[in-house]
């Protein structure tokens, strides 16, 4: 299966520029309200996947697209911080292109499927590729959140394989191998959480000072432990032992 449109009618070249324009758009989105991708980097990356989708698709490479893309998804994962990184690189192996649905199967449906498909496991493969960037430094304050990451990051992998050649499995095996190499490293430093037990609710700043003998550490409390203000802390809950 390869990504072609020379020598195909022109639906399977429109197709595949919309597809390019598509995931222009999905990139751009992942600076939404959730992601907060900078501006120039959501211009650029659009710009030049939107480049890609002007041109006349039968004149560009696959080798070309992959470039572009996997350089796109690079530096988003670069750009932004790793928890926001990891985040979108997780919905980027959620992304896929669906084939048509033709009344009658010809050669040149077949290759719009094919190229649908070579597009998906292009998007969902660059974001399994950017991965150790974000989890070298991703902020984990106890054992737990390590834990949590590695589920993901193992998730992740799962579904891209889906996918993926047996080029891809095994250079996948090894950007699995790394991410969980990096974090085991990291958690020879990390405590497990342990449960506090107040008897009234408290402020972050008080609660922070009683724990840790840091007050700096207010803000930590009030997102492990999902407070609704910070003048009122739960009365239990689990926080980082140290």
């Amino acid at each position: 299966m390869s990504f072609r449109v020379a020598g195909f009618p022109d639906f399977v070249a429109v197709a595949a520029a919309a597809n390019l324009a598509h995931l222009a758009a999905i990139l751009e989105g992942l600076r939404g309200p959730t992601l907060q991708v900078p501006e120039p980097l959501a211009l650029e990356t659009r710009r030049r996947i939107l480049t890609l989708a002007a041109l006349d698709p039968a004149a560009v490479s696959a080798e070309t697209i992959a470039t572009v893309v996997l350089d796109a998804v690079a530096a988003f994962s670069a750009g932004v911080s790793p928890p926001t990184a990891l985040d979108g690189l997780e919905a980027l192996t959620l992304v896929t292109f669906p084939p048509p649905t033709p009344t009658t199967a010809t050669p040149a449906r077949a290759q719009e499927t094919a190229n649908a498909a070579c597009l998906t496991a292009l998007v969902q493969q660059a974001a399994a590729a950017a991965l150790p960037g974000p989890l070298a430094t991703i902020p984990l304050a106890a054992y737990e959140d390590l834990v949590a990451v590695r589920t993901r990051v193992v998730a992740l992998c799962d579904r891209v394989e889906a996918l993926a050649t047996d080029a891809v499995f095994a250079a996948l095996a090894a950007v699995r191998a790394e991410a969980i190499a990096q974090l085991a490293v990291r958690g020879t430093t990390l405590q497990p959480l342990r449960p506090y037990v107040t008897a009234f609710p408290r402020p972050s700043l008080t609660l922070a000072q009683r724990l840790y003998q840091d007050p700096s550490r207010d803000q930590e409390l009030v997102a492990r432990t999902g407070a609704v203000h910070p003048g009122f802390l739960p009365q239990t809950g689990l926080v980082a032992a140290a």
